[in-house]
């Protein structure tokens, strides 16, 4: 084994110098240095494996050392020494690289013991080192496999939809062997199918190989002589996948002149079968010729899947052209039963027309078929069905039905139609619908309005058929006169042959009598009713009928709200949804309060009760309402004139609290005044008594000097009690005289003040909520004194101060600031404090709201001095920022009047 090569620093030269020659003597090849500079100098011309170094060196130390060799080179172990042991030291030395601390005096077995542990980590650190480098090295190449399997998925989900696409199966049989090559990475590809128990090659793709194999095999196509090799006979006999690889020979390709160089001859190939409803009709053969790697079992699975997509593909084709061959002969066969079919209908049409033209032609017809075949015999039978069938529906319609063919005229009618008009319908079969028309005109109240809508009818052949307008319906109800009196409707539809040809046109007129009268009746009631109401319709919610109250009220003519869609106008979409889901639910809805969008765009208060009900013979929406605007209204000064009373309340209150303050401010200074009278009298009298004492005691005590240095010392302490009697009456009289200004109880009405004389009485009365965390800062500038309420101002500010202490709970700073701009005086709190929300800002000014906690505030404060400022003709304006501070401004005008 190599010996190991030390850097041992030092620099203590004894213990250098003796640790050296030991180290040396046990096989190590050790350099020395003296200091951490030298270290790196010669680190750097001769690296070394092992670093020894000294914790506690002069200059450069030993975590220095450290840091910058271990960056140098990573793998260099180090080893640092103290006589110090400090532990901190070491852990300091190891966290930037060093493995191991060693205390002095040095040891050589302790030094080889530390060497020997930092060895076998370093090497247990390769060793991980290089096994997860091994499994990075596994993990890529298993995603790069991942990654190969999943493009291949990829390229087999579009290729079967791309195959899906096809109609032709030579197309889709000549494509498929290039789609397997390029999206499943194979060299070469056969298709091969079974044809009279033969295996034919029909399609190839040699992507790398040469023109002339290429052309070979193309002849072989053309030709139907490929050789087949031994495993594709037996892939398609036992529906199964083969797999050959490392495949040196194969001979029936060279006997049949496929002369194959090295590079040509298949180095391993896959076959499997195509299936077609699970049944081989072919075979798939795919080969790695060029390619690097190795087929894989899920290489083989994806091929089968790809063969499993042809043959699925090709079913598919089959299927659809078998389907569409079936579709063509029963097109055909259908078509042959048409044309037949056709015949005899204008044979029936005739036949028809000749019956209704009496009893002698009908019996000449008669006997005319009873000479047919039988099979005009059945032919009538049928038709007599079919016409019966189609009598016993139109007699079983409540509608007077009519049906005319395209030359106009009447094939058939119901006898409904014959009692609506008190005619025999059957009379006039072939007859044209306008000479029936002419006949029954006379028996409506206003013939005009029938010709009219029988002419509008008349125009509209392009439609297929009539829209039902209940509400025309009722509008436009033709009355009957006679034979009986009543209401119908009439309708009319074209009618189409399964060509789309018109053949005719349906006429039907219903009695709507009873529900014409029951509508006029709901109509009625409305109409005289001087309540709003509306009806509306289920389905679409359009108004079918308003009376004139709703229509004033919303602002519009009763015409023009007919046809409107009643919950375009609800003022609150929610609303809407909340009938909607009423109704839905219950099919009624009472005293629901909303606002409602008149003609000008202006919201209303309206209450309402709907129901769903049945008008004529469709569902509608009955709804009454009422105008409660002013009632709206009455509540909203109601509530404005107790937030009013609230307020006056309130600041009464505060008056009166003031006003008790005042008098119990000048009650107790008065109480304090003759006590602290008396004292100051007393005090001013001890004072002259003491001066003529000294005077007189010094007289007696001349001689006696130790005496007298001892009266002189008692006298200096009854001085200094004095002073300090003298310095606290008087401060006494200060904080008197200044809660009497504060109070102020002689100036309710306007006053000159000094606001900043307020505004340090308002700092003292607080000093105590302050304490020692709240540090105040004065930026007073020179403004004048002005006419005001000076005991509500002395309220603001106090209030406002005391706001600003309770927002810092903690330390902070408070900055009263004031300025003359213009007319105004500007004065401003600013706090550090914890800020308002931006949400609350906005109702901070409210009578009772509070952003503080339980028992910190009464929400009264601030909406004190917002009517303050009122009373003041100012403003009071805040910014806030959440954990920066809070900055009132307070503007008072200088020339404030009354």
């Amino acid at each position: 084994m190599k010996p190991l090569k030390i850097l041992y620093i030092e620099d203590d030269d004894s213990q250098r110098i003796s640790f050296a020659k030991i180290l040396r003597k046990n096989g190590y090849i050790v350099t020395a240095a003296s200091s951490g500079k030298k270290g790196f100098k010669k680190f750097s011309k001769s690296p070394s494996d092992i670093i020894l170094c000294d914790l506690n060196m002069p200059g450069i130390d030993g975590i220095q050392v450290v840091k910058k060799l271990k960056k140098e080179n990573p793998q260099v172990i180090c080893i640092v020494t103290s006589a110090h042991g400090s532990i901190k030291s070491a852990m300091k030395a190891i966290e930037h690289g060093a493995y191991d601390f060693i205390t002095k005096p040095l040891h050589i077995e302790e030094f080889n013991s530390s060497l020997k542990r930092a060895l076998e980590q370093k090497k247990l650190q390769e060793e991980i080192h290089d096994y997860a480098s091994g499994l990075e090295e596994m993990v890529k190449k298993r995603t790069e496999k991942l990654n190969y399997a999943n493009k291949q998925l990829t390229a087999l989900n579009k290729l079967s939809n791309r195959l899906s696409k096809f109609r032709n199966e030579d197309e889709l049989i000549n494509i498929v062997p290039e789609l397997l090559t390029k999206s499943l990475d194979f060299d070469r590809s056969l298709l091969l199918l079974e044809n009279d128990g033969k295996l034919m090659l029909r399609s190839f793709y040699f992507l790398h190989d040469s023109k002339k194999m290429n052309k070979i095999v193309k002849r072989y196509i053309k030709e139907g002589n490929f050789p087949v090799i031994q495993p594709m006979p037996q892939c398609f006999k036992e529906n199964r996948t083969i797999f050959k690889k490392n495949i040196k020979r194969i001979r029936s390709w060279e006997i049949n002149s496929i002369v194959l160089s090295k590079r040509e001859l298949p180095s391993s190939f896959v076959l499997t079968p195509i299936r077609v409803k699970n049944k081989p009709i072919g075979v798939l053969a795919g080969n790695l010729q060029y390619h690097p790697r190795e087929l894989e079992h899920q290489d083989i699975v994806r091929f089968e899947t790809f063969a499993n997509i042809v043959g699925l593909s090709i079913d598919k084709i089959r299927g659809y052209h078998n389907l569409e061959r079936k579709v063509k002969e029963r097109t055909r066969s259908l078509h042959t039963v048409y044309i037949e079919l056709k015949k005899k209908a204008r044979q029936l049409e005739k036949t028809t027309i000749d019956l209704a033209e009496g009893n002698i032609q009908l019996l000449a017809v008669k006997e005319i078929l009873e000479e047919k075949n039988e099979e005009m015999q059945d032919i009538l039978s049928e038709l007599s069905q079919r016409k019966n069938e189609l009598q016993s529906l139109l007699d079983s319609s409540l509608s007077g039905i009519l049906m005319v063919n395209t030359d106009g005229k009447i094939v058939a009618a119901n006898q409904v139609f014959s009692e609506f008009f008190g005619v025999d319908a059957g009379k006039f079969i072939q007859k044209n619908i306008k000479e029936f028309n002419k006949k029954i005109r006379l028996k409506f109240a206003f013939p005009k309005l029938f010709n009219e809508k029988v002419r509008s009818f008349l125009k509209s052949e392009k439609d297929h058929s009539v829209h039902v307008d209940h509400a025309a319906m009722f509008r436009d109800a033709l009355e009957v006169l006679k034979p009986v009196h009543r209401y119908l409707s009439l309708y009319s539809s074209i009618v189409h042959d399964r060509n789309d040809k018109i053949v005719g046109r349906v006429w039907a007129y219903t009695d709507i009598t009873k529900e014409k009268e029951s509508d006029e009746q709901v109509h009625a009631i409305i109409e005289v009713s001087p309540l709003p109401f509306v009806i509306s319709r289920v389905y679409d919610d359009k108004i079918l009928f308003a009376n004139k109250p709703l229509a004033d009220l919303l602002g519009y003519k009763v015409e023009d709200l007919v046809g409107k869609v009643a919950p375009d106008f609800y003022y609150t979409p929610e609303d809407r949804e909340i009938v909607l889901t009423a109704l839905k639910k219950d099919g009624f809805l009472k005293n629901f309060e909303t606002q409602v969008i008149t003609s000008t765009g202006e919201p209303i208060w309206m209450i309402f009760s709907l129901v769903i009900t049945r008008i004529g013979s469709e569902s509608a929406i009955v709804g009454a309402l009422y105008d409660i605007s002013e009632y709206k209204a009455a509540l909203d000064k109601l509530a404005l004139a107790n937030i009013e009373i609230k307020e006056a309340q309130t600041q009464l209150v505060q008056s009166e609290k003031m006003a008790s303050l005042g008098m119990l401010v000048a009650g107790v200074a008065h109480e304090i005044n003759n006590p602290i009278g008396a004292v100051r009298s007393m005090h001013n009298t001890s004072m002259r008594a003491m001066e003529k004492l000294k005077t007189e005691f010094s007289k007696l005590v001349v001689n006696d000097t130790d005496v007298a240095k001892e009266a002189k010392r008692i006298f200096q302490i009854i001085d200094d009690a004095n002073e300090v009697i003298d310095i606290g009456t008087e401060k006494v009289g200060l904080i008197v005289k200044q809660l009497k200004s504060f109070a102020r109880l002689d100036e309710a009405d306007l006053q000159k003040a000094d606001i900043h004389e307020g505004i340090i009485q308002a700092l003292m009365l607080s000093r105590h909520e302050m304490g020692n965390r709240i540090r105040v800062v004065k930026k007073f500038g020179d403004v004048p004194k002005i006419r005001c309420y000076p005991a509500k101002l002395n309220q603001l500010y106090l209030n406002m101060i005391i706001n600003s202490i309770q927002a810092m709970p903690a330390k902070g700073t408070l900055t009263i600031s004031s300025r003359l701009i213009g007319n105004n005086i500007h004065i401003k709190f600013a706090d550090t404090g914890i800020g308002i929300p931006k949400d609350k800002l906005e109702k901070i000014f409210d009578p009772g709201y509070t952003t503080k906690g339980v028992g910190v505030g009464t929400g009264l404060g601030l909406s004190i001095c917002y009517k303050i400022m009122q009373e003041h003709n100012g403003e009071i304006r805040v910014k806030s920022k959440l954990n920066k501070g809070t900055t009132f401004e307070i503007i008072i005008p200088t020339n404030l009047k009354v």
